[in-house]
């Protein structure tokens, strides 16, 4: 059984490491990029969530209302209508559903303006995604070495099919952290420290790895707070300061309804338990977050210790967004993009050095698990992805304690 492993590791070594690699993982994503392109330009109404983005922005613009108060719809912090904002072209319809069902020749040149901006936005949106692989895999990367880009390119697929499609902020978000750890373990602070406000933008969670990493390196001490600074800034850049103070105070009452979720539509911890029969109070799962809090930047303080930088960012980025995914109440299945790519890397590493082992394919099938809504979603929904997760969790915490781990020893 060992010596078949090893067989098959050098097996997708062979296919994955080569002086084309770089290559043929660019136009893999280059490919993944125009279908997403053609399809969203056909039909820029079916399972999207963009709408949301672009009828913040407007009413942004408009002085109207962001927040529905309900938990739902516009989620987010008021500068992320920012980051839409390059691509309102053409709003949406109000008859949204009914825009959908209609036929693609009747609408082409009525929204054609729409359709090339949702097109737009995917090639940009995933196109920064697999931009943050091939930067990590390139920090990750030694003169002389081989760059894993393209094998956490097909690790990480699976899990980011769905977000790319929709058009998620999710995929902006794991970009941002992705090209924050390259910053971190290239030293370069600055870019750093943009990534990671630019990651908060994108979803208030962003926090999570910003409280990580800005804990764990002095050099982000006084930088972080200077561009948070500039953050809040730009959460007041608008005309009616008034309209503003009051989209703040939505703001705040949204993101904390929506923390209390009503509907079994989610796919963290506390979602698995319930579908197991075990139903938590609200302050029971506070306490047990708030614990495991501690325990994610204990682990990530025994990484920046006991690892060398490569491996130990690495490992930061998986706990932090490993913690994400388990614990955040409004995790969605396709959230589930944001960890792959960490997972993917540390299984490639284990490749790449011959360290090829029942645990580098127990990685691999984390990967392809994360994936399962688009080859088992009726079966998996609810409790698999967080599960798989929790024991990707237990390894982090395992190599945490042993304070060593067999991915690397350089």
């Amino acid at each position: 059984m060992i010596s078949f492993i090893k067989r098959l590791g050098e097996k997708i070594k062979a296919l994955t490491w080569h002086d084309k690699s770089d290559l043929h993982a660019k136009r893999f994503w280059m490919l993944f990029l125009v279908v997403l392109a053609v399809i969203a330009f056909i039909r820029p109404a079916e399972r999207t969530i963009t709408h949301h983005y672009s009828r913040a922005a407007y009413a942004w613009f408009n002085e109207e209302p962001l927040y529905s108060g309900s938990g739902n719809g516009f989620l987010y912090f008021p500068q992320s209508i920012f980051l839409y904002t390059p691509f309102l072209w053409q709003p949406f319809p109000e008859n949204f559903e009914d825009f959908g069902e209609k036929p693609f020749k009747e609408t082409l040149q009525t929204h054609f303006k729409l359709r090339s901006a949702e097109a737009f936005y995917r090639i940009i949106s995933v196109g920064f995604f697999a931009f943050g692989i091939w930067s990590l895999c390139g920090a990750l990367t030694k003169p002389g070495e081989d760059s894993p880009f393209f094998a956490v390119s097909l690790m990480a697929f699976p899990a980011s099919i769905a977000a790319a499609s929709n058009g998620q902020f999710n995929v902006l978000l794991a970009a941002t952290i992705l090209l924050s750890s390259a910053a971190i373990i290239r030293n370069r602070w600055w870019w750093a420290t943009l990534w990671l406000v630019l990651g908060l933008a994108a979803k208030p969670h962003g926090i999570i790895p910003i409280l990580l990493f800005g804990v764990l390196m002095p050099q982000l001490w006084w930088r972080l707070p200077v561009g948070l600074v500039v953050f809040s800034l730009f959460g007041f850049a608008h005309w009616n300061q008034a309209y503003v103070i009051e989209q703040w105070k939505g703001a705040i009452h949204q993101i904390q309804t929506a923390t209390r979720p009503d509907v079994e539509a989610y796919d963290d911890i506390a979602a698995m338990f319930r579908k197991f029969g075990i139903d938590l109070s609200d302050n029971v799962w506070f306490v047990i977050r708030a614990a495991f809090s501690l325990v994610t930047l204990w682990m990530a303080w025994i990484y920046r210790k006991h690892f060398n930088i490569r491996l130990a960012i690495v490992l930061i980025g998986a706990a932090a967004t490993a913690y994400m995914m388990i614990f955040n109440p409004r995790t969605e299945t396709n959230s589930f993009l944001i960890l792959s790519p960490f997972i993917g890397s540390l299984a490639a590493l284990m490749f790449r050095d011959g360290r090829e082992s029942a645990l580098s394919w127990i990685l691999v099938f984390i990967c392809i698990g994360l994936g399962s809504d688009n080859y088992l979603y009726d079966l998996t929904r609810i409790w698999w992805k967080p599960f798989i997760s929790c024991i990707f969790f237990g390894l982090l915490l395992y190599w945490a304690i042993k304070k060593k781990s067999s991915i690397l020893t350089s």
